[in-house]
């Protein structure tokens, strides 16, 4: 447990680099603790304090103005003199160095166009203190970025559409899915119907405003728990309210739902990309995680994608999950490999609230395993030796091992949605339970619109969100003029 005292103007991103060094820990405001985090700002310094009431780690830093954010930038005096104090006092140096935010490749890639690669170098080794290998994988998402194409073109949009069901809760899951005790047939059949009204309405809405739909993506939930008649009017609908759509992703989830009549279905409709979600290739693993499905029908399911002629499959990896070990990811990274799909994202364990491994108190040990750091570096030196290439990345609180998550593809088959999306690049309108929309006024002005969570809510309560909605949309429409 780690009791915080900090300014308000300060307390935010103390937070955030607590939880950067002290991994796992409970993060108090008053009270006893076994250490305890000082901030203190003084004279145009920043001074940070830790200690367990024995022992201590001191360290001050001077406030810097920042030309880009026109004002002192305190973040940066904090996070410097935080990083020295916690790295003599924890004994470990994070990969990210002080960077906290979700976008770190973003950042760099900003820099980059502001001055130059060197310069971005530069800062993220003396400013940010970002090892060596993760700035080199900043490099290397930057570049890739570049070759997709992918650029903030006026009038350009994309469409994310929700289907929040799943077989069962995965144990490290906290999306706002329903799983299958608790729904029926006649439920999703209900949430289609009102699906495929708000999906007809938002690409109307997006038409009259002359934007123009370059991709959608599908996810869940487990979108394949869909039937194959369910996926086909489905796609049929997106395609039909979307026809200029560059690129349609299906995220079918769990191996266990997914059927030959449903590759089948969907095959027939487009050629769509697709996400097959193993997380690991250990049953004992699987079991530990509350994944009702085997390594062999992950094998079953691949194998039935490739013969349905789907071109562009994505695989789903975690990295520090309960019950594995860094030569099992890599076992379950190397046995994907030799599949050779077309992408594979690799993802780092983080800890969610709502999920049942954080209520039953079994997540803070995952996030603290130092191994998940090696284990990530293995990974990307294979799937670098074996020509995939790093193309987006983003980083979450409370994540194993201080990583990231990280998509990688092979040749050209950039996801172009997850680029658009996590570099917000342009305005990405949701659909169904659970979705935001985001629109992107300008680079630094953004505007979001939430959805009701569940799918009961959103069933119950269509009528009012879809006039809140409407409203939302007809604001936006006016400040554009």
């Amino acid at each position: 447990m780690v009791k915080i005292i900090a300014p308000e103007a300060l307390l935010y991103e103390t937070i955030n680099l607590t939880k950067a060094f002290f991994i796992g820990e409970k993060v108090v405001f008053e009270g006893e603790a076994q250490n305890t985090v000082t901030v203190q700002k003084a004279n145009g310094i920043i001074t940070v304090e830790l200690t367990d009431g024995t022992r201590t780690e001191t360290e001050s830093e001077p406030v810097r103005f920042s030309g880009y954010l026109c004002a002192p930038d305190l973040d940066l005096a904090l996070g410097r003199a935080f990083y020295r104090a916690g790295m003599r006092y924890c004994g470990r140096k994070p990969p990210w160095g002080i960077l906290t935010g979700v976008r770190p490749a973003k950042l760099f890639m900003g820099l980059i166009a502001e001055s130059s690669l060197e310069a971005a170098e530069n800062l993220f080794d003396n400013d940010y203190y970002v090892t060596e290998k993760k700035t080199r994988l900043c490099e290397l998402v930057s570049e890739n970025r570049i070759k997709s194409g992918a650029v903030s073109n006026p009038g350009e949009c994309s469409l994310y559409i929700s289907i929040p069901y799943c077989p069962s809760r995965c144990a490290y899951c906290s999306f706002v899915s329903q799983d299958n005790d608790r729904y029926d047939q006649i439920q999703i059949e209900q949430y289609l119907k009102l699906l495929y009204t708000e999906i007809e309405r938002t690409c109307a809405y997006i038409q009259k405003t002359e934007q123009k739909i370059v991709t959608i993506y599908v996810g869940g939930g487990t979108p394949a728990i869909l039937s194959p008649q369910q996926l086909s009017e489905l796609t049929e609908i997106l395609i039909k309210n979307a026809p200029e759509n560059r690129e349609l992703t299906v995220e079918l989830g769990r191996p266990d739902v997914i059927t030959k009549e449903k590759l089948e279905a969907l095959h027939a409709v487009c050629d769509a990309r697709i996400s097959i979600n193993p997380q690991t290739l250990h049953d004992p693993v699987l079991e530990s995680i509350g994944r009702k499905h085997t390594v062999k029908q992950f094998y079953e399911a691949f194998d039935l994608a490739v013969q349905t002629n789907f071109a562009d499959i994505n695989v789903d990896l975690i990295a520090g999950l309960p019950g594995d070990t860094e030569d099992g990811f890599i076992e379950s990274v190397t046995g994907i490999v030799k599949l050779s799909p077309a992408n594979v994202t690799i993802h780092s364990y983080a800890k969610k609230r709502g999920s049942r491994l954080a209520q039953e108190g079994g997540a803070d040990e995952l996030i603290q395993s130092e191994t998940v750091e090696r284990g990530l570096d293995r990974c990307a030196n294979i799937l670098i030796g074996d020509k995939y290439a790093p193309y987006y990345l983003y980083r979450q609180r409370d994540i194993s091992g201080g990583g990231e998550n990280t998509g990688w593809c092979r040749g050209d088959t950039f996801g172009l949605y997850n680029i658009y999306m996590m570099d917000e690049l342009h305005s990405i309108y949701g659909c169904g339970a659970g979705s935001v929309t985001k629109i992107v006024r300008t680079p630094n002005d953004l505007v979001r619109f939430f959805n009701q969570r569940l799918p009961l809510e959103y069933i119950r309560h269509f009528d009012e969100m879809c006039a809140k909605k409407h409203d939302f949309f007809e604001r936006e429409a006016a400040h554009g003029k």
